[in-house]
This record gives C-alpha cells, sequence and structure tokens, in this order.
C-alpha cells in the first residue's frame, strides 16, 4: 500500500503536466491587465491571451516557437476553456519577407502584381499551432472534472486564418515573445 500511494505521488505531477493554467473566473479575465481580449464577431467567441504565460521555445532554423495559455468564452455557454498552447511561426512565410521576396523577383522581370502576394499570404499564412491541454472552468472560477475532448471551442483556436482579431491575437502573442510583430519579420536569409 505505501509503494503505491509513493508511485501515485510520484506520478501525479506527470500527469497534471499537461494542465498548465490556473483556476480563474469571468470577471477576472475581464478585470486585469494581464489579459489582453480578442472578440470573434462570426461565432459569438471571446478568447482572452494570459500575456504572462507566452514563453518562447526552441524550434528549428527559420521558425519561431511560442507557448501562450488562452481562455476561451461562448456566448451561452456556462464554463471557460483554458488551453494551453504551442505556436510555431515560420519566418519565410512573414509578410515583410513576402513582399522582399515579390520585389527580388519584380527586379529580375517577374512582372506579377502586390496583390498575389495577399492572396500567397490567405493560403497560407505561416503560422501553425497544436493543444497542449485544456481545463474548463465555471464562469465563478471553479473546475470542472470533465475529460479532455476536443469541441468546436478547441477546433476554432487551432484553425488560423488572415483575417480579423484571430491573426491579431497571433501577432499580438509574437510580439509579447519577440518585441516584433511576425509580419514585421525578416528572415536572415534575405539580409
Amino acid at each position: 500500500m505505501k509503494r503505491m500511494y509513493l508511485l501515485v505521488l510520484w506520478l501525479l505531477p506527470f500527469l497534471m503536466l499537461p494542465i498548465y493554467s490556473q483556476a480563474i473566473s469571468q470577471s477576472e479575465l475581464r478585470d486585469s491587465s494581464k489579459y489582453v481580449q480578442f472578440k470573434s464577431v462570426a461565432d459569438y467567441k471571446v478568447y482572452y491571451v494570459d500575456m504572462e504565460s507566452i514563453t518562447p521555445i526552441t524550434a528549428p532554423e527559420g521558425h519561431r516557437r511560442i507557448t501562450a495559455t488562452v481562455y476561451a468564452l461562448v456566448d451561452g455557454e456556462d464554463y471557460i476553456a483554458a488551453v494551453q498552447m504551442e505556436y510555431d511561426y515560420q519566418l519565410d512565410r512573414s509578410l515583410r519577407q513576402l513582399l522582399s521576396k515579390h520585389d527580388v523577383l519584380k527586379s529580375q522581370g517577374q512582372d506579377s502584381p502586390y496583390i498575389s502576394v495577399w492572396r500567397d499570404k490567405q493560403d497560407n499564412i505561416g503560422i501553425t499551432c497544436r493543444i497542449l491541454g485544456v481545463k474548463e472552468y465555471t464562469l465563478s472560477g471553479n473546475s470542472i472534472a470533465e475529460l479532455y475532448k476536443i469541441d468546436n471551442v478547441y477546433k476554432d483556436i487551432s484553425e488560423l486564418s488572415f483575417k480579423g482579431n484571430q491573426y491579431k491575437m497571433l501577432n499580438a502573442i509574437y510580439k509579447q515573445a519577440y518585441s516584433i510583430y511576425f509580419d514585421d519579420e525578416m528572415s536572415s536569409k534575405l539580409l
């Protein structure tokens, strides 16, 4: 019995590792400068990024990776989802990098309009993400003991696009980590 107890104590931190967030209420999210709000008008969701949770992590050359906690609230729902995310930013897909490539090609005689850069960016924003862990809380901040499940709240966070507040959120996360917006980043390959 003692061995079983010690084994459980030893395993407990590893079981809790994917859940990085702490209990939080809706009023704490709204009233703290630690959290930055991003609204999604189309699907009635509000995202709060914990600016103190943003941490750069190691990444392969040409990439930058960041972990962050994003809190999702959905109108009409009675819970807050705390989602631990890992974002991967491909430096060669920043808007500045794409514009530089376009200008180089234009100087070499290839005549394509600037709208092609915009369309290229819409097709591939250069940011991918994965969900590391999810924890749900009631609006008053109590933990909900449910199994991890992927529903529309989590899918929306991981489906990234080059539009609206979602892209602003991705740029704000990058700026917090690296002191420059992702679209202003220049890869060292062109320098």
